[in-house]
């Protein structure tokens, strides 16, 4: 089994610590039909983030853990003024938004697009990526 599957398999690099935040809603124009980019749609973001959370247990200080807020603002902030085709895209570079501008190791991401097409309730993706890939 190869490294990157064992650290997705373990739920992380951080020893299985994780800040989980479900269902982050942001509205922007995104698909490949003509009809998609002239409209907002919903897309809800899942996003398990690899942070060891003991010294923030213990301090009960924001400075000892990643703020989550502020990296919710930022993602949704991004989706909404992005214009993509592609969920994966749109996932693959909040990803590396993620890894890149905070104190993150590891990422899981879900995006879910409801409605995607007749008679589906939804489509998603998810994706794993972290600074060792």
């Amino acid at each position: 089994m190869t490294q990157h599957v064992k650290l997705a398999n373990n739920l992380m690099s951080t020893g299985g610590d994780k800040i989980i935040i479900t269902d982050l809603h942001v509205r922007t124009v995104i698909g490949v039909h003509d009809w998609e980019k002239e409209v907002e749609r919903d897309l809800y973001f899942t996003i398990e983030l690899g942070v060891c959370t003991q010294k923030a247990g213990t301090s009960d200080q924001l400075a000892d853990t990643v703020d989550y807020d502020l990296l919710s603002q930022r993602i949704k902030s991004f989706a909404e003024s992005s214009r993509f085709e592609l969920i994966e895209s749109l996932a693959e570079s909040c990803a590396s938004i993620i890894l890149n501008e905070f104190n993150i190791d590891d990422v899981m991401l879900s995006l879910v697009k409801p409605a995607a097409m007749p008679g589906v309730r939804c489509v998603s993706v998810q994706i794993y990526r972290s600074k060792v890939d």
